[in-house]
């Protein structure tokens, strides 16, 4: 996630990365083409399949047009990334009866710093697959105001504990960051409504 955050200058190499996961979302496609053997349903479900690719190709190519999208995207995982920084920092130790305000430590650091600091845990948070694919097949219907998947209605099904929140909150926060940079003199209203 830091890998997709402002901390790294590199936006080249950003969408080349982005690029490599559609990329081998597309190679699983064409396994699956062929293990589909011609069944009816199986090919329905590849057809669906090569929409959502089409739709992250999409949301790809818009970052690397787009300075404005770009930049919220990398916002948007910055605000992750320090989340869970933060929550790693803070909130995975032992209490020891002393609430987190209550300690002795840096509870923030500056917000340059974050860019060497090492991750407070052996876990450095990164996106799974999914969660990305959804992040980025979602981006095209806020940045492009004619396109034609404001109609759609994305569905994030994933058991309880897979990411889904996380998924949601870089969404949202691509949104607000893209609605700030994109309409700075001013965009009142609601950016979002969960649940």
């Amino acid at each position: 996630i830091k890998n997709l955050s402002v901390y790294n200058l590199d936006t080249k190499n950003i969408i080349s990365n982005l690029t490599k996961v559609a990329e081998a979302y597309k190679n699983w496609i064409e396994d699956e083409r062929k293990s589909a053997n011609e069944n009816e349903l199986g090919l329905k479900n590849i057809a669906k399949c090569e929409q959502i690719y089409n739709r992250i190709s999409n949301g790809i190519k818009l970052l690397s047009e787009n300075e404005n999208a770009l930049r919220a995207f990398q916002l948007a995982n910055t605000a992750i990334y320090l989340q869970m920084f933060q929550t790693a920092q803070h909130f995975n130790k032992k209490k020891e009866g002393f609430e987190v305000w209550e300690r002795n430590e840096v509870l923030q650091h500056n917000f340059n710093d974050y860019a060497t600091l090492q991750f407070p845990s052996s876990r450095v948070p990164e996106w799974r697959p999914f969660q990305l694919a959804f992040i980025l097949q979602c981006l095209a219907s806020f940045v492009d105001e004619n396109s034609i998947e404001k109609e759609l209605i994305d569905l994030l099904y994933f058991p309880t504990g897979g990411g889904k929140t996380e998924a949601y909150l870089a969404v949202s926060a691509f949104l607000i960051f893209w609605r700030r940079i994109n309409y700075s003199d001013g965009y009142d209203g609601v950016n979002i409504i969960i649940r």
